[in-house]
């Protein structure tokens, strides 16, 4: 499972963008969904989650809590017309953007860097907020 290890260019909390990631990504079963929702670490309620839209090759669409969430991939940022910070850092990045708005990125470690930090006995397994991609 792939494990969220950062989040970028947030001008928004933390734990709001996880919880709107989550949210948003509840009723897909791909990996990277399920790694969100247990970054968030609450118990997810389908009922406050509508319009749920999978865009292949893009990523996914939702209304939260009345909130329009997009969270995908740079060319999901494009098709949205929203303005997004180009990150370049390895791995696998989310790009998020709430109302129209540039939300930032969750990041996500590749497989070399999952073992490297797993044989790491000092690695941590919360999120952390780093100011730049």
């Amino acid at each position: 499972m792939f494990e969220v290890t950062a989040v970028h260019h947030s001008p928004m909390d933390e734990a709001q963008l996880l919880e709107y990631a989550a949210l948003a990504e509840c009723a897909s079963s791909h990996p990277i969904s399920k790694s969100l929702q247990k970054a968030y670490g609450k118990e997810i309620d389908r009922s406050r989650v509508t319009d749920i839209e999978e865009l292949s090759g893009y990523g996914i669409t939702a209304t939260v809590d009345g909130h329009a969430v997009a969270a995908g991939n740079s060319k999901l940022m494009n098709k949205l017309g929203v303005e997004y910070h180009d990150c370049h850092s390895t791995g696998t990045i989310i790009h998020m953007a709430v109302d129209g708005q540039y939300a930032g990125i969750l990041s996500f470690p590749t497989s070399s860097s999952r073992t490297r930090r797993k044989q790491s006995s000092s690695s941590s397994a919360r999120v952390s907020r780093r100011p730049s991609c």
